[in-house]
């Protein structure tokens, strides 16, 4: 970026940096979990394999949810109305899907 003619620029500079945390932040453990999925099912072990998914889809839930806390405060600017969407969809998140997803992860790890 520091050779582009808009070097200068501070909206450029927060945007490449805002990028680079970003990329510190990439997780590589939904890579890990596509693997173990994909032995799995090579094996046979279905029920297993729904466990990794149901993980998955938790982690990935859990991970929107707070993205969703973080944003919360800044749309709660625009207006009165668009804050009371905002904060109802967090507590639909943290009231209902998250302890759902935690349960349905929880059901499918206990071993019959």
């Amino acid at each position: 970026m520091e050779w582009s003619e808009w070097a200068g620029d501070s909206k450029l500079k927060l945007f490449g940096a805002n990028r680079m945390t970003e990329v510190c932040e990439f997780d590589y453990q939904p890579i890990g979990l596509d693997q173990k999925r994909s032995k799995l099912l090579r094996t046979g072990d279905y029920p297993q394999a729904v466990e990794v998914d149901q993980h998955r889809l938790t982690l990935d839930t859990t991970a929107l949810s707070e993205k969703l806390d973080a944003t919360a405060l800044q749309v709660s600017q625009l207006s009165a109305e668009i804050g009371s969407k905002a904060e109802e969809l967090n507590c639909t998140m943290h009231k209902q899907v998250l302890p759902e997803q935690s349960e349905a992860t929880a059901a499918l790890s206990k071993k019959p």
